[in-house]
């Protein structure tokens, strides 16, 4: 036997030289070199073969372990974010939507008080003219009846045709009046149109950010799975 390397001799001293270099952490490198008897059983190289890797294995983990578990709990912390984002998403949705509803619930509710409020303003026209229309009316009979004319008061001439205009001038305000209801109708209908399609809204932008989200948490739970598995791998050359 050769003291120096445990192998036996052959007869004619043959040997194979070998030399690995493996790439640990960082910038170390290691160099294992040796060499085994030509005549060796191929079994018996392989073994020698496999334990200097296994070695090199181990040496390689002891530098590897700490960056795997620091990028394993970079993803950790990342995944609890992520769900954390998640769930601050559907509360802060929820909370926006009950508003939203709330508001369109106070504008139903508003609505007949604010048709009256348009009707009126319509309506202080409409009654301007009438009392004007009245006046013109009331000042033509008291002058009839000063002059004693005999039989009831009957408009002419002048008061005649102002009391015409104020009748037209009445009917186009009660004209206006029914288009401005029309349209307030028109435009609290679209108000509320507006108001729901902004929830539709918000509800199809918190679907796509929920979808993003979890297919980000998928993509964190399967490196986390990953990154586990080596690190029990690692450690488990560490132990060998």
């Amino acid at each position: 036997m050769d003291g120096s390397h445990g192998l036996p001799k052959t007869q004619t001293d043959t040997a194979l030289g070998f030399s690995i270099t493996a790439n640990l952490d960082g910038n170390r490198q290691i160099v294992v070199q040796s060499f085994v008897p030509l005549d060796m059983p191929g079994s018996e190289i392989d073994a020698i073969f496999d334990r200097v890797m296994g070695r090199i294995d181990r040496q390689r983990a002891r530098y590897e372990i700490d960056e795997v578990q620091a990028d394993l709990d970079k993803h950790v912390q990342t995944l609890a974010q992520f769900r954390e984002d998640l769930d601050r998403l559907e509360q802060e949705h929820q909370t926006n939507q009950a508003k939203r509803q709330i508001e369109i619930d106070e504008r139903v509710k508003q609505r007949p008080a604010e048709r009256k409020k348009a009707e009126a303003e319509c309506d202080v026209h409409i009654l301007e003219v009438q009392q004007m229309r009245q006046k013109e009316w009331e000042s033509g009979a008291q002058e009839h009846a000063r002059a004693g004319r005999s039989g009831s008061y009957k408009p002419m001439g002048a008061r005649a045709r102002n009391l015409e205009l104020a009748d037209q001038r009445l009917d186009e305000l009660k004209t206006l009046k029914g288009k401005a209801l029309e349209q307030f109708e028109a435009d609290y209908d679209a108000s509320i149109a507006t108001a729901h399609a902004e929830i539709e809204r918000a509800d199809a932008e918190r679907d796509q950010s929920q979808t993003s989200l979890k297919i980000s948490i998928k993509r964190y739970e399967d490196a986390i799975e990953t990154l586990t598995g080596k690190l029990a791998r690692i450690k488990a050359h560490l132990e060998d």
